[in-house]
């Protein structure tokens, strides 16, 4: 079964970018894997405190996000650089498509703005869906 991954942090733009992978999900029968990227360093195994608080408040960005909006999703948290780490996991997942959020560069900028986008778009194995924030679509 085709997965669909979709990147998720505590950002406005990453609801919106569940909104959409949930649609999708449903209208190609895709598995949905919800997918965050702590920032740290994955140690072998020692872990620092920091990597270690990460790593536990994406876990809880991923269970509040399929609690809230009901999904039937698997969990996917890794940790480190979060483009490499997202398309490592598309990756592992043999993903079809890669669902990302964005945000607006500025107050009066048109422009949409994800480095994360940019990266990810580059080292995906899979194409990247790039959902805008809500109000542009």
């Amino acid at each position: 079964m085709p997965a669909i991954v979709c990147g998720i942090n505590d950002s406005p733009g990453a609801l919106e970018a569940l909104r959409v992978a949930r649609t999708l999900s449903a209208q190609f029968d895709a598995r949905l894997v919800l997918a965050h990227v702590a920032c740290g360093f994955a140690a072998a195994v020692d872990e620092s405190l920091t990597t270690g608080q990460a790593r536990k408040g994406g876990a809880m960005i991923l269970e509040r996000a399929a609690r809230e909006h009901d999904l039937q999703a698997e969990h996917r948290l890794e940790v480190g650089e979060p483009a490499e780490g997202l398309a490592r996991i598309a990756s592992e997942e043999a993903a079809s498509l890669i669902v990302v959020g964005s945000r607006r560069q500025g107050r009066l900028r048109l422009r949409l703005r994800s480095t994360l986008a940019g990266t990810l778009a580059a080292a995906a194995p899979c194409p990247v869906v790039i959902v805008p924030p809500a109000g542009r679509r």
